[in-house]
């Protein structure tokens, strides 16, 4: 059955009813769209599918995945989707992540707002005030967030590790810890997505996931030697595999000497007891009171709070400034990519291939495939003209003996029968003889 939206019959869709062409036209749209089980979303100027989960572009007759951000065509013969395009660098973390940014930077400026409004004049008749202007420009930039705000509530959740209680330094109390909804790996190791830096968690201690048919985060110990609890009960025996306990809201998870509580949303909504920004900006605020001395808070002040809390978070989700990268012109294609994906690269610290004249080059040699590409053959002389004397081996070390100085602990060359060349040895023989006794 071809999903695409088909217009029913004019006494259906009522042309007969009197009303206007622009009318009758619109009408009959939304009936087959009703009909079709495709229902318009106004903030993306799509149609969605609750059953299939893909919105429905009329203009191009595409249809696009949010949780992948893959657009298909419909085969009506095969009856299946086919893939069109992907977009770019789409991935779901990165959404998260941005609409996270979003909304601290929003709660952030609000807050800052707030106090400025308390400490500043009234305004003159007729004028605007910042705060007025500054609503207007967060409206605009919340419709162009709306998009990819809708398309993540449909997305699958994520669970948000906060810690509570550690006996590690380098793991503080409040530090929080984001697993995505493809899983993660709880362990000693830097690339862990929740890196406990203890001696009594093991390298990869636990497992996390997403179990789709529990619709709820699951974890597995893997093996640890100090074990993985929950709620003070231990998941496994020392280094034996659990098996897949589910990870409910608000759960206690004790793994070493870290404790952490667990907090699952389901879209991007988040509480107060995981929320970072409500958090980091609490704290903020309970310290800043008692140091400034009850001094006014300005504006270059509450901004340079703002940045260093973003800078914070940055550092804890392991975001960086230039994370997104410069934008490319349309068209581009990396040719250092495709090449490291089709011939590889070489390992670091890799060992390189020593020659030697007694063994010819092998033939994946660089020097031999570039002479090869010239015309070279294998036992050939090098030059455009092969000339008769031509060497086809390579030159050898020689040791001249019969050249040595005076203070040479070798012995004297083997002379030949010449007698010009046997009075020469026995010349260079005395004065060997004469620089000896004189040391």
């Amino acid at each position: 059955m071809d999903p695409t939206p088909q217009p029913s019959t004019a006494e259906e869709s009522g042309w007969e009813s009197g009303l206007s062409i622009a009318d009758q036209v619109k009408a009959a749209a939304e009936e087959a769209v009703n009909q079709s089980g495709f229902v318009y979303d106004e903030s993306t100027g799509l149609y969605y599918d609750s059953s299939t989960q893909l919105y429905y572009n009329s203009e191009t007759g595409l249809y696009y995945n949010g949780f992948t951000g893959t657009w298909y065509t419909y085969d009506e013969t095969t009856m299946e989707y086919v893939v069109h395009h992907q977009v770019e660098g789409f991935t779901f973390e990165n959404a998260v992540a941005e609409h996270v940014l979003n909304s601290i930077e929003n709660y952030t400026s609000e807050l800052s707002k707030k106090v400025e409004a308390e400490i500043k004049p009234a305004k003159e008749e007729g004028e605007l005030s910042e705060e007025e202007v500054d609503e207007v420009e967060a409206n605009k930039k919340r419709k162009h967030n709306t998009t990819a705000h809708k398309l993540a509530e449909r997305l699958p959740p994520c669970a948000r590790f906060l810690v509570v209680e550690s006996t590690v330094e380098e793991v503080q109390v409040g530090s929080l810890f984001i697993i995505p909804y493809h899983g993660g790996i709880v362990g000693r190791l830097p690339k862990c997505e929740v890196y406990l830096n203890d001696i009594n968690v093991s390298k990869e201690h636990a497992k996390t996931s997403y179990n789709e048919d529990e619709k709820s985060f699951t974890i597995i110990d893997l093996g640890s030697r100090n074990g993985t609890f929950i709620h003070s009960e231990r998941l496994s025996a020392s280094k034996e595999v659990s098996e897949e306990y589910i990870l409910a809201h608000d759960s206690r998870l004790q793994v070493g000497g870290v404790t952490m509580i667990v907090h699952v949303h389901s879209g991007l909504e988040t509480c107060d007891g995981c929320e970072p920004g409500l958090v980091v900006t609490g704290s903020t605020n309970n310290s800043g009171s008692c140091s400034n001395g009850g001094a006014p808070v300005t504006k270059e002040d509450l901004e340079m709070a703002r940045k260093r809390e973003l800078r914070k978070i940055r550092q804890k989700f392991g975001l960086k400034q230039n994370d997104i990268g410069p934008d490319t012109p349309a068209g581009y294609q990396d040719r250092a990519e495709v090449r490291r994906q089709k011939v590889g690269i070489d390992p670091v610290g890799a060992k390189t291939e020593v020659a030697s004249v007694q063994v010819p080059i092998a033939k994946k040699n660089k020097g031999f495939q570039m002479l090869a590409k010239m015309g070279w053959n294998e036992g050939q002389a090098l030059g455009k003209t092969e000339a008769a004397d031509a060497i086809t081996e390579p030159i050898l070390v020689e040791q001249r003996t019969g050249r040595e100085g005076l203070g040479a602990d070798a012995g004297p060359a083997p002379v030949q029968s010449d007698a010009s060349r046997k009075r020469k040895a026995e010349v260079l023989e005395k004065t060997r003889q004469r620089y000896s006794q004189a040391q």
